[in-house]
């Protein structure tokens, strides 16, 4: 029997031994794998820098030119306002002016049957008195 235990102790070393090989060379793929990824990853870096800087200068420049429209819309603005009031005053002008061209007399023709209406209404009341 001690033959057999030392026949299993020699095949368990051996099996460790080799263990520890695969190990070995497993633990230095492992690490060549990492290294390549970390050479990767650098490389990455290296590329996606440039491209950065040029986003965060096209960022800027997105700005100024939003600043810009935004500053030019409100001018329109104001200028399409100021002409819509212009329109309205000129309208408005001219429908006084077309009324008074059709009706010149019509302002008078009011005020004329206002007096009469009260000139009415004041002889009615000293009548009924």
């Amino acid at each position: 029997m001690d033959v057999a235990v030392n026949v299993f102790l020699v095949v368990l070393l051996i099996s460790a031994s080799l263990l520890c090989v695969y190990l070995v060379i497993t633990l230095r793929k492992l690490t060549q794998t990492i290294a390549s990824v970390q050479e990767d990853v650098k490389q990455i870096k290296n590329k996606i820098d440039p491209i950065l800087t040029n986003v965060d200068v096209l960022s800027g420049k997105v700005v100024l030119i939003t600043e810009e429209v935004e500053s030019v819309v409100s001018a329109v603005k104001i200028l399409v306002d100021n002409l819509k009031h212009k329109a309205e005053d000129l309208l408005d002008k001219t429908k006084k002016m077309k009324a008074n061209i059709e009706h010149p007399n019509a302002e008078w023709f009011k005020k004329i049957v206002g007096i009469s209406r009260g000139v009415s209404a004041f002889w009615n009341t000293l009548k009924n008195k």
